[in-house]
């Protein structure tokens, strides 16, 4: 990653990272030759900082229990990168651990910055891995932070008006659910996945703009003459492998039950591979005349009677109306 980014940070923009669940002491790093695969060295706390440097050398503090850093942006922000993972100690030959916490000592640390940061009149942006927030009520355990209300108390006492995460893979924003803070979460779908999304933040000393964009490999192919057709036309490429796995998943629990009637697995599973395609993207923000039409359509009921997990998946996805999930305006 830091060789990809290297072209990036050679403009002279810094490359400020904070590790997620899969990056440090991960008893899973393999390197991939064909078809192929073999294990490779696995990356330490150290290692992180030599391949990041930006972060820790621009830092106005660092946490010294965890990667944590806070850097101060300019006269109204600071970005407080936070790590929530929990990893070994040493190399390890387990899996990496999904669920995420902040550790008591870095939560000490983050109370000084934000202490610090209202002093000095500041609006304080957080960075982590892990959600603050449920955003998928049937998809949360290991997601969401277990110590996740300690640290929700402790962003709300020192207003800090929107964190940014990842680790689900979906586009979502939501603000705080239970209406008892103004905080609100931004989760950025991963780029790795369809439809190659990140992130823009624009900061004003009067607003806070965040905007999801995507890379449009196809003009890219275009303007270089590629001719392969999953490189010429990768976002279609893109989407049919997503579609593709969402029907998988409804192909296997369908089959699970014994259904072998086409006439109801292509349904299901074309079903399920739309609101899942749409639900990862962030283009769930269905209108309630299309959610009654999706509920009353022969798959859904199918899917009722033979996978009634798919069918809450199927009602957590069209149930999205927290907040557009392309966009966000803050005025803090």
């Amino acid at each position: 990653m830091a060789e990809i980014l290297a072209p990036v940070k050679k403009t002279g923009t810094k490359i400020l990272a904070i590790p997620g669940n899969h990056d440090i002491f991960d008893g899973w790093a393999r390197k991939y030759k064909g078809d192929t695969k073999e294990r490779i060295a696995q990356i330490s706390p150290t290692d992180f900082k030599e391949f990041f440097p930006d972060g820790y050398k621009h830092a106005t503090s660092t946490d010294s229990a965890s990667l944590s850093y806070a850097i101060k942006i300019d006269k109204k922000y600071d970005f407080i990168f936070l790590d929530t993972n929990e990893y070994p100690i040493q190399t390890s030959r387990a899996q990496p651990h999904t669920g995420g916490q902040v550790k008591d000592e870095t939560l000490n640390w983050l109370e000084k910055r934000l202490q610090i940061a209202e002093s000095k009149n500041k609006v304080p942006i957080l960075f982590m891995h892990h959600n603050l927030f449920i955003h998928n009520p049937l998809v949360y355990k290991g997601y969401v932070l277990s110590n996740a209300q300690t640290l929700k108390s402790l962003l709300a006492k020192y207003q800090v008006p929107v964190v940014f995460s990842g680790h689900i893979h979906a586009q979502d924003i939501m603000k705080d659910p239970t209406g008892k803070t103004d905080i609100t979460e931004v989760v950025t779908s991963s780029f790795a996945i369809a439809d190659h999304a990140y992130g823009e933040l624009k900061l004003t000393p009067g607003k806070i703009s965040y905007h999801r964009q995507t890379v449009d490999v196809d003009a890219w192919a275009k303007e270089n003459k590629m001719t392969a057709k999953n490189i010429r036309q990768h976002n279609a490429y893109l989407k049919e492998l997503f579609f593709k796995d969402g029907q998988r998943l409804a192909y296997q629990q369908l089959l699970d039950q014994n259904v072998r009637d086409e006439n109801i697995l292509a349904p299901a599973a074309k079903l399920v591979g739309e609101v899942n395609y749409n639900y990862f993207t962030g283009q769930d923000d269905y209108s309630s005349k299309r959610r009654e039409q999706i509920k009353q359509s022969f798959a859904y009921k199918e899917l009722g009677k033979y996978s009634p997990f798919l069918q809450k998946y199927i009602d957590s996805a069209i149930n999205d109306t927290n907040l557009a999930d392309q966009k966000l305006v803050i005025k803090p």
